[in-house]
């Protein structure tokens, strides 16, 4: 959740303590900062708290630490005090904050954020989903020209908070955690998100040995892209490669890929045997499936994502790497 380790301490065991941040919807922060005034929350009975930008003790606060997140310092801007949201040198190149819902709970929650938009990029508004172990949208925030005033943002928390569980398939994930040794390329096209799905659809860290799978990458392209190569690599603890796909391989060209978009790779079914892996995402400029050379990448994330694969239902002894099925036959 990119918290410090203190903070990660102070809340555990308040199950009532709830994350939530802005994130640019490319997965970066704005280049033409937005800023935060206040942020209040409440419920239907009438019970209102208030979140201040200068005040950073309580449980109930912005999450402010530098070189991690991506808040400014405090300061005054058209007559209020706010924190702005930029490149502010931030790790996890989000702002975030977290609310103590355990004095304010019940039905009809709902929070307000008092803003003024990015000219430069539209902005994400996320909340934490610890089921999941990973961030959800909760609404969408349109840039707007540089003179535009205060604006308040209104979200209602009750009866469903996740916007990107319902509207598309593809997972809003958290991509911040990378170091930037683990992820490198250039261009335009970036890997905005990454995940596996059983054969319900439903999305999982874990997946069935023997049964059909489904790998999905969400991109962003700042201009249109001729026919990339979209690469899953699969590897053991060790570093042996145990599964590579190339969306190419079989003469397929993804064609001219712009905007916003997923790439989706099925495995019907997925013969990987049961164990812990790492997963590596990329797309490539081109990929020649016959040369031990790697191209010139976009975007690459390096053994950035784990995988379990479980064994089959009823399997208990050690199938290997492959799942692979063999017809016996005997011959007296």
């Amino acid at each position: 959740m990119a918290l410090t380790k203190a903070q990660v301490s102070s809340n555990t065991g308040r199950s009532a303590v709830a994350i939530y941040r802005l994130i640019g919807c490319d997965g970066r922060p704005p280049i033409t900062p937005a800023a935060v005034a206040e942020i209040r929350f409440g419920n239907g009975n009438g019970a209102v708290e208030t979140i201040r930008p200068d005040e950073t003790d309580g449980l109930s606060r912005l999450i402010v630490d530098r070189g991690i997140t991506n808040w400014s310092n405090a300061e005054a801007l058209d007559g209020r005090t706010c924190r702005k949201f930029g490149g502010f040198g931030g790790k996890f190149v989000h702002a975030p904050w977290q609310i103590d819902w355990s004095g304010i709970g019940g039905k009809g929650r709902w929070m307000e954020i008092d803003y003024k938009p990015s000219s430069s990029s539209p902005l994400n508004l996320e909340t934490f989903d610890e089921v999941q172990k990973t961030y959800c949208l909760l609404a969408e925030i349109p840039a707007m020209k540089a003179d535009a005033g205060w604006k308040t943002l209104h979200a209602d928390l009750d009866g469903g908070e996740c916007l990107a569980e319902t509207e598309t398939p593809a997972p809003v994930i958290d991509l911040q955690i990378l170091q930037p040794e683990d992820r490198y390329g250039h261009g335009p096209l970036k890997i905005t998100a990454f995940a596996f799905f059983d054969q319900s659809g439903a999305r999982r860290h874990t997946v069935v040995s023997g049964e059909p799978a489904r790998a999905v990458m969400r991109y962003s392209a700042s201009e249109p892209v001729i026919d990339p190569v979209a690469v899953i690599a699969i590897y053991r603890p060790d570093g042996t490669c145990a599964l590579q796909v190339t969306s190419n391989r079989q003469g397929l060209k993804l064609g001219n890929i712009k905007g916003h978009g997923q790439i989706g790779a099925s495995f019907p079914p997925l013969l990987l045997g049961p164990g812990d892996y790492i997963v590596s995402v990329a797309l490539f400029k081109d990929v020649n499936i016959a040369s031990r050379h790697e191209s010139e990448a976009y975007d690459l994330h390096d053994r950035c994502y784990a995988l379990k694969v479980l064994p089959p239902s009823g399997i208990g002894i050690d199938i290997g790497i492959v799942n692979q099925a063999a017809t016996w036959e005997i011959n007296g």
